[in-house]
């Protein structure tokens, strides 16, 4: 063993890359509001669509209540039918409960 120790070498830090100037304050606050404004819109979104979907259910359900009270002898399909005619105006809704397609609008002309 030596009893001669070698200086330690002075420790040569590597160059910092340029960093990019730090971002302002209004950047910052542009950024919290965009984030903010995507999860308003998120939530919107669901609660739309938790909407859509109570309607449909109760569209359901006021369907199933009525062909209970039909097949019960408390509503007729007459009275059903009179409904679906005067209310259903498209055409693929008609298809769906075998109506006869309405009748096609007259032409008026200008004179």
């Amino acid at each position: 063993m030596s009893d001669t120790q070698t200086p330690a070498s002075p420790k040569i830090k590597p160059a910092k890359p340029e960093a990019a100037p730090e971002r302002t304050r209004l950047e910052k606050l542009l950024e919290q509001r965009q984030a903010l404004d995507n999860r308003i819109k998120a939530q919107q979104n669901r609660e739309a669509t938790q909407k859509r979907h109570q309607e449909t259910r109760a569209k359901i359900l006021i369907g199933a209540a009525i062909q209970k009270q039909i097949s019960a002898g408390k509503l007729t399909e007459a009275w059903l039918k009179a409904i679906l005619e005067a209310e259903l105006t498209l055409k693929r809704d008609r298809e769906v409960f075998k109506l006869p397609p309405l009748p096609e609008a007259t032409a008026t002309t200008k004179t």
